[in-house]
């Protein structure tokens, strides 16, 4: 009986495996390494400048775009969901919702206000002013505070009032606030 050619084969095979393991090990750690210097955490995704995200169903639909330097988050993240992006510690919740009744901007703006509060008892929306997007929605945008951090809410309901989106913007410095403002800002309905 040949022992001898099938240990070797056994040692070539081990190689052959530690090698590939190896491989996966690397990338596994490259992996997380990598999004951390483009600035992006576990499961986001930098997004390159003038990326347009669609949100909503197939009959009735809006869309914004971003600008450098954002993230998106996917796993949170859907066309029928919403965004969770990021930028310079700033955290932007863009959401597409469909409210019974086609209700007025001040509705929802007084249901946002209720539906933060069921998630974090502190939360607050301050005195509503009007707001609107480079392509003629218009709504209404005030201070929010959620979960001890400082920010903006913004709602914009469709033209038709069949649908509506929310932005919450949260932390983030003067830099990623004004960038938040963009991306609200471009907001467009009936994409």
């Amino acid at each position: 009986m040949e022992t001898r050619p099938l240990l070797g084969e056994l040692r070539v095979r081990s190689r052959v495996l530690a090698g590939a393991a190896g491989t996966v090990a690397a990338l596994a750690a490259g992996w997380p390494l990598a999004n951390a210097a483009l600035g992006a955490g576990p499961g986001r995704e930098p997004l390159p400048a003038g990326r347009i995200l669609t949100l909503g169903g197939v009959a009735a639909t809006a869309s914004l775009t971003v600008g450098a330097g954002w993230t998106l988050d996917r796993s949170s993240s859907g066309r029928t969901r919403g965004y969770a992006l990021a930028r310079g510690g700033l955290d932007l919740r863009v959401d597409y919702v469909t409210p019974p009744g086609g209700p007025t901007a001040a509705e929802l703006w007084e249901g946002l206000g209720r539906v933060l509060r069921v998630g974090d008892p502190g939360a607050r929306l301050g005195a509503a002013r009007p707001a609107g997007t480079a392509h003629g929605a218009s709504g209404l945008t005030g201070t929010l505070v959620r979960k001890g951090r400082r920010g903006q809410a913004t709602v914009l309901p469709a033209p038709d009032g069949s649908v509506a989106v929310e932005a919450l913007a949260v932390g983030g410095d003067a830099a990623a606030r004004a960038a938040a403002r963009r991306v609200v800002a471009s907001i467009v309905f009936g994409t």
